[in-house]
């Protein structure tokens, strides 16, 4: 099998992939996670933040197939800058600019457009980049970045959150 464009070992896209599995993820795990204090300063409830979630993953679902089209062309680790940089301006855009609930949905929305991306990118990279007898142990470890994702989130509550602050 031959490497794409990258030009990176099978472990160097393995550890790619993973990185941008883990950041597309991290939007709605955040939000999830710094909800009692989100809820409090932005004024919504349970309910709300559910809502908010839901269509994160409601975008990813829908905007998989048409944005793996064009990972397709553009190749996956352009498709993987671009997830990269889409989750960080959602997670920035959240922290700097949310004032309200309808705010956090449009920078969650963002979020999911790239974790699209990025679960498809991350995913033709293991498909092209790793050799077909290690792809079943790249694509679980690369499954394995969404609950390390969980658990950063959680590590965030009373690291930074709690000291900080949420934004």
């Amino acid at each position: 099998m031959t490497h794409y464009e990258g030009n990176y070992s099978g472990r160097q896209t393995v550890l790619w992939a993973i990185a941008v599995a883990t950041c597309g993820v991290l939007p709605p795990f955040l939000t999830g996670g710094l909800a009692v204090q989100i809820r409090t300063e932005l004024g919504f409830g349970a309910a709300a933040l559910g809502i908010a979630v839901s269509l994160f993953f409601t975008t990813q679902a829908l905007a998989s197939a048409p944005f793996g089209r064009i990972v397709e062309r553009i190749g996956p680790r352009r498709g993987m800058q671009a997830a990269a940089l889409g989750s960080a301006a959602s997670l920035l855009c959240i922290a700097l600019f949310a004032g309200s609930w309808h705010q956090l949905i449009g920078f969650l929305v963002l979020g999911g457009l790239a974790n699209a991306v990025s679960q498809v990118a991350a995913n033709l990279a293991l498909a092209r980049g790793v050799r077909i007898e290690r792809q079943g142990l790249a694509f679980g470890m690369k499954q394995a970045a969404i609950p390390a994702a969980t658990l950063l989130s959680g590590l965030a509550v009373p690291l930074v959150g709690s000291t900080v602050g949420w934004r």
